[in-house]
């Protein structure tokens, strides 16, 4: 991808389904359902997050840079290649209100790869 671009969790959520839709082969998508129920009813698995960038914004809050990765494996894939998306997950965190979560701001795609 060229022109990275600020996701919100549904969109992010769209385009990782359209990508699963696409290469697993064990992942499908009932009929009955739009597409926008099955966007709306998957679940984002756990990640392994890599911190990779912070800096704090003109209003004094920490912009964190995490990124991530999903991958299907070959023997999963619809074709003899495994399949692995990577992005960042954006988030910002609150100094002045440390009891404060972290505000997810959302994904920025880097890549779809085929692996080997």
């Amino acid at each position: 991808m060229t022109d990275l671009q600020l996701l919100n969790e549904w969109e992010f959520k769209a385009e990782i389904v359209r990508w699963r839709i696409k290469y697993d082969r064990i992942y499908f998508r009932n009929e009955q359902d739009s597409f926008e129920d099955w966007v709306q009813s998957y679940r984002i698995p756990p990640i392994d997050y890599v911190h990779v960038d912070s800096f704090i914004d003109s209003d004094g809050d920490v912009i964190t840079y995490l990124k991530g990765s999903m991958k299907i494996d070959r023997t999963q894939s619809r074709n003899t290649h495994s399949q692995i998306v990577t992005f960042y997950h954006v988030v910002r965190t609150f100094i002045d209100c440390p009891e404060v979560e972290p505000y997810p701001m959302g994904y920025y795609i880097i890549s779809f790869e085929q692996g080997l």
